[in-house]
């Protein structure tokens, strides 16, 4: 099987916003961690192509991310995607036939949208497989990629081919933990529940291979039987991962969860604008919560995370948690009261209809894209 390692590496230039979009941007006059993920793939023997996704086609980030990957080019095949190889994309698919209704998609606006720009890298250059890996990671087993993530892929697991499986992160003492880097507020258990919902699927019974509910975004391995029909949600704030597990069964797959696929996830601290992912998985879960209705998903059977979240009375909880935040930091940081005090207008806004719209655009993208995926699919010039 060829595989191929796609890694996503954020970056700021300081005036670009992206501290409001991604976790933690590194500013470009500091290394980051790309050279840390990549040195593990070196120890552990990876023989897999390596693509690293800047999170933004501005040059100073290009040329950065290309300065910090020159160096482990002699031991790694290891390629930085630019922007112009992004225009060439889009360009070959629109010849292709996808509607001009999605010529918006295709950027850096959520997670949903970049992690887009992996599998439609994978698909053009005819990858069997795509794992992706971030950069705040560390794969340290020998093999992981033929002897943990290709295994299973495209056997029968209990009478269901396997196209799909992600795995866990673990923290720097070794735990299988989420840290979020931010207080529990009232009403608002996220982290709590996330971490819930991950120990649920580690102690699932049924041996190695389960059905995934809980995904880590960095950790995840498709097959193109799977990501030339399925893509990530176009609209998805944050949450990108989980989600595609749910686009993948709404489109007829199973997505596992496969207890040996382990690696070390080792984030740089946030150190501002906290408010941020507050108000990206305020208005995710009110967008989740009409897709899973239309998509007919029973809130009684998914994971304890999203059946807290999806409820009627998501506006309630994110209001009150919004104010309690604000109050938190208001002898520390006037800015992040204000916003998280906006937050609580956010949510409060009746925009059903407009989720619902959005969820509908969702379901006309997919078709899309399984209809044009296969058409490009080994195209890269």
């Amino acid at each position: 099987m060829k595989t191929c390692i796609a890694s996503y590496s954020q970056w700021t230039t300081g005036k670009d916003g992206n501290w409001m979009i991604f976790d933690h941007p590194d500013p470009l006059t500091v290394k980051g961690t790309v050279g840390r993920m990549l040195e593990s793939f070196i120890k552990s023997k990876v023989k897999s192509h390596v693509v690293i996704f800047p999170n933004s086609t501005h040059h100073s980030i290009e040329n950065h991310v290309k300065k910090l990957v020159k160096p482990y080019m002699k031991d790694l095949d290891v390629h930085v995607f630019t922007g112009k190889e992004g225009k060439g994309i889009v360009k070959t698919l629109k010849k292709a036939g996808f509607p001009k209704e999605f010529d918006d998609v295709w950027g850096y606006a959520n997670y949903g949208q970049y992690r887009n720009w992996m599998l439609l890298y994978a698909a053009f250059k005819g990858y069997d497989n795509i794992l992706t890996i971030d950069d705040d990671e560390l794969i340290e087993q020998p093999g992981y990629v033929e002897k943990v993530c290709e295994r299973d892929i495209g056997e029968k697991h209990k009478g269901v081919k396997v196209w799909g499986k992600g795995g866990c992160y673990t923290d720097a003492r070794g735990n299988k933990f989420y840290d979020g880097q931010i207080a529990e507020f009232a009403n608002w258990p996220k982290d709590r529940l996330f971490n819930q919902s991950i120990k649920d699927q580690i102690n699932a019974p049924g041996g190695r291979l389960t059905r995934l509910e809980t995904a880590c975004g960095g950790n995840m391995i498709e097959n193109r039987k799977m990501f030339l029909k399925v893509p990530y949600d176009i609209n998805i704030p944050r949450g990108e991962d989980d989600d595609y597990a749910m686009n993948a069964e709404y489109l007829g797959f199973t997505y596992f969860y496969d207890k040996d696929m382990v690696v070390r996830h080792l984030p740089p601290l946030r150190t501002k604008f906290f408010w941020t992912r507050m108000r990206q998985d305020i208005k995710r879960f009110k967008y989740l919560r009409e897709k899973v209705r239309i998509y007919g998903v029973n809130l009684k059977t998914i994971n304890v995370f999203y059946k807290y979240f999806l409820q009627d009375d998501l506006e309630y909880k994110a209001v009150s948690g919004s104010i309690d935040a604000a109050r938190r930091y208001m002898d520390k940081d006037r800015k992040e009261v204000e916003e998280f005090l906006n937050n609580a207008i956010v949510a409060a806004k009746p925009d059903r209809k407009e989720m619902i719209k959005l969820v509908e655009k969702q379901i006309r993208f997919m078709e899309a894209w399984g209809k044009v995926l296969p058409k490009i699919e080994g195209m890269w010039e």
